[in-house]
């Protein structure tokens, strides 16, 4: 579980520092230019998370019964822009999960929590 994550994170850290993000759907383009507007102080550590703050994913695949399921993510700054949210669900499931990455500068590392609903 603990590689999953780690791998995740480096997608995140990926993400943030290539390429255009895809906006899962139209409504979030027009959200994420007003998040720019609004968008907390600039805290250096979290720099390559920055292009993902204010934009929506949507993820489509295959669930283990083989029925065909969808994950919307966003993902916001909070706290000051010290830290990064992504709040998760599965559309028409009860499933979701948030999962908070923040720098940690006593060990100079980044560290995320993930809380979910299914316990």
């Amino acid at each position: 579980m603990k590689r999953w994550m780690t791998g995740l994170l480096a997608v995140f850290l990926a993400v943030g520092c290539s390429g255009e993000p895809s906006v899962a759907n139209e409504g979030a383009a027009q959200a994420q230019e007003k998040d720019a507007e609004t968008a907390p102080p600039s805290y250096a550590p979290m720099a390559p998370f920055a292009r993902l703050a204010g934009t929506a994913w949507r993820g489509q695949g295959t669930g283990p019964n083989g029925q065909p399921i969808v994950d919307v993510v966003r993902y916001d700054l909070i706290l000051g822009g010290r830290a990064l949210q992504s709040t998760h669900r599965l559309e028409g499931g009860d499933y979701g999960g948030r999962t908070i990455i923040f720098f940690d500068e006593g060990a100079q590392r980044y560290i995320f929590h993930y809380f979910t609903t299914a316990g």
